[in-house]
């Protein structure tokens, strides 16, 4: 299947070979769950791009103890379900021990997902996840100025693990853009707008967590109190929102 280069990378680096889903089950246990993903959901997984210094990409490494940036990595992966599209590029992400910028396929739609991981420390799993990035699904067609942004010919100065991390803080500005309806680099810090995008995150898991036992609740009184922490955490939202819309 074809991939675009949505981040402007050098055909020296195009690999476009497929994965095998076998990686997967080498590199972490895959629950049942996980085998039936495999097997239902995905259509293709395809390594499209890798940066290092055998694909004439020559920046500046960080290595330690624990982490590994000397080179970048994007997969491409092909659904036929979306439903369980994060728990894909989570297990992407555990597999490969190497910086992963993975793209998830629905027909026009796309998702980013981008992870800082570190090596285990006491050696029982290869990959621990730190911190992990996923967009919403975003039509190709709206992605103009994200294009713009990751545009690697604009980026290429930085070292691997400077530009693995603003590759990172720009899809919290495409996360925001969701919100906003505006795709704005400025206003906020890196740091001041992933908080935000948190913050909206666990109200918005709070309310479908007390939407949910408002719905099974079968004492009116305790259906009342439910409701009534429901429009306190929506007001909440609308106020995180305005936040964002306020630094656009």
């Amino acid at each position: 299947m074809l991939t675009n280069n949505i981040f402007q990378f050098p055909e020296t680096c195009s690999i476009g070979e497929k994965i095998g889903k076998a990686l997967f089950a080498e590199n972490g246990p895959l629950t049942a769950n996980d085998r039936k993903t495999f097997r239902n959901d995905i259509s293709e997984i395809i390594c499209s791009y890798i940066l290092d210094d055998n694909h004439g990409i020559v920046l500046t490494p960080y290595t330690d103890e624990e982490h590994d940036y000397t080179c970048l990595t994007q997969v491409d992966v092909f659904l036929k379900k979306t439903g369980k599209a994060s728990r894909v590029a989570e297990l992407c992400h555990r597999a490969m021990p190497y910086p992963l910028i993975v793209i998830l396929h629905d027909a026009d739609k796309i998702m980013f997902s981008m992870a800082e991981k570190r090596f285990s420390r006491d050696g029982k799993e290869q990959v621990v996840l730190e911190q992990i990035t996923n967009t919403e699904w975003c039509p190709e067609s709206n992605l103009a100025e994200f294009q713009n942004a990751v545009d690697f010919r604009k980026n290429k100065k930085l070292g691997f693990l400077e530009l693995y991390r603003h590759y990172m803080a720009l899809l919290d500005v495409l996360r925001c853009a969701g919100i906003t309806g505006e795709f704005k680099e400025t206003g906020l810090t890196p740091e001041e707008r992933r908080n935000l995008l948190t913050e909206l995150h666990q109200l918005e898991q709070r309310l479908a967590d007390i939407t949910s036992k408002a719905k099974q609740e079968s004492i009116l009184s305790a259906q009342v109190e439910l409701n009534m922490q429901a429009a306190q955490i929506k007001q909440a939202i609308i106020k995180t929102k305005e936040r964002l819309h306020h630094h656009v």
